[in-house]
């Protein structure tokens, strides 16, 4: 370590260090200043890398790109700034990550592009670090405005030849994300993602576009699990899945809307968790109907993952409004066998909740819960219409237990004891109401 290395780490004050830098510049030949500047540490780290990730205000370090530039052939300057650190980090992914502004790193390139041949400018920001992130990956992930991601891409796209282009966009880092994963999940208005996804259509071929729309990381998230999980604005999730619709054969596009990760979740259990409003669900529901035959929509819709939770317990537990879940259910009647139906709709998750108990439980009108009850009486037998009445979850809770508890009216459950009196055998009914939990509670005790 040098007195500049030490600067740039520990002190603030950039003009200070500007004015030591002056020192060296009086009394130092130009060569010699050059190396000063220049010159790594153990862990192959120069000034400009230190600046970069500490020195919060980019001017410090813009300054010291300047004393460079004035002391150095063009050849060393392109060098000092493709220099790397022993984990591979350049001068760009400390900026990217560390100057917020986005302006500082936007800058820094525009020196690069001045002092190095094209060849040389695009491995520049082509080049990964140990973890294989590169520019685009840092900006996606810490630059929140989207505007610095966009303005480097151009950047790429201005120098690059297509296909290079094209492997720099589409570039995945160790633990498998690419740069849509990336915007998806950190930048926050979706604007940002859709137009990453443009250029990407506009600047590669169909099978490239194709890969990297379904790419996925190391736990199996594509761009639609990570949109669906943390994007709020459902009308560019649809934009999204547009692109696929229209880039994807009819085949590969049933692929990407049903494939699950390491969890086992597909896009429709996550949007029914975390999208509020039902229609972005709904929506990637009839894309799915609309390229996939009755046979795979109606496993896609049954599709449980690691914990046996399937989209009707997500709907019901956190689609407040119940009609979403209505409507799922009128889509699995018009596609399932009455059998696989019947199974749907009786499924338990990893802790013996079924739907009706998360219905009771969490959808407070009642009327989605008895109309969920008027699906199953329908199209069950009436000893399998009661086991599905008188289930009870892993806690000995049945929905009598739930329904008195969180349904607030009485009436509701006052329907499905009269539902269940006419459904079953006596011996059965009398079963349901002495039910205890595994506290001892019955329905007594809980109304």
């Amino acid at each position: 370590w040098n007195v500049l290395h030490f600067w740039s780490r520990y002190q603030r004050d950039g003009s200070a260090m500007r004015q030591l830098v002056e020192y060296g510049k009086e009394c130092m030949t130009r060569e010699s200043f050059g190396t000063w500047l220049r010159a790594q540490n153990m862990n192959g780290l120069t000034a400009l890398h230190i600046c970069a990730e500490h020195q919060e205000d980019g001017e410090t370090l813009l300054k010291l790109v300047e004393y460079g530039r004035e002391c150095m052939t063009s050849q060393v300057f392109a060098a000092w700034l493709q220099a790397q650190e022993n984990e591979k980090w350049n001068v760009l992914h400390f900026c990217a990550v560390h100057q917020r502004d986005g302006g500082t790193l936007l800058k820094l390139v525009e020196y690069g592009k001045d002092c190095m041949p094209w060849e040389e400018f695009d491995e520049w920001l082509q080049a990964q670090n140990i973890d294989d992130w590169n520019v685009l990956h840092h900006c996606a992930r810490y630059q929140g405005d989207g505007e610095t991601l966009l303005r480097m891409v151009e950047h790429g796209k201005e120098r690059m030849a297509q296909e290079l282009f094209g492997e720099w966009l589409q570039a995945q880092n160790n633990n498998g994300w690419n740069v849509l994963h990336l915007c998806a999940e950190y930048q926050g208005d979706g604007a940002t993602l859709l137009k990453m996804v443009e250029c990407g259509k506009q600047s590669t071929t169909r099978e490239a576009f194709v890969a990297w729309l379904q790419a996925q990381n190391r736990e199996d998230w594509n761009v639609l699990h990570f949109w669906s999980r943390y994007q709020r604005d459902g009308s560019a999730m649809r934009q999204l899945v547009e692109y696929g619709k229209e880039c994807m054969t009819r085949e590969s596009f049933g692929t990407w809307l049903r494939a699950q990760n390491m969890n086992g979740l597909t896009a429709l259990h996550i949007c029914a968790e975390h999208q509020e409003d039902g229609e972005t669900l709904l929506k990637l529901v009839e894309y799915g109907r609309e390229c996939m035959t009755s046979q795979v929509f109606a496993a896609w819709l049954q599709a449980q993952e690691n914990e046996k939770w399937n989209v009707l317990h997500f709907c019901a537990v956190h689609q407040r409004d119940g009609g979403t879940l209505l409507k799922l259910v009128e889509y699995g009647k018009d596609c399932m066998p009455w059998e696989e139906f019947d199974e749907w709709l009786q499924a338990q998750n990893i802790d013996d909740w079924n739907v009706l108990h998360h219905c009771a439980r969490y959808q407070g009108d009642g009327e989605t819960l008895l109309r969920m009850v008027e699906h199953g009486k329908e199209r069950m037998a009436q000893e399998l219409f009661g086991e599905w009445l008188q289930a009870q979850n892993n806690n000995g809770w049945n929905v009598l237990h739930l329904c008195a508890e969180y349904q607030g009216d009485g009436a509701t459950l006052l329907k499905m004891v009269e539902c269940g009196k006419q459904s079953t055998t006596r011996e059965a009914f009398v079963a349901w109401l002495q039910a205890q939990n595994r506290e001892d509670w019955n329905v007594l005790h809980f109304w």
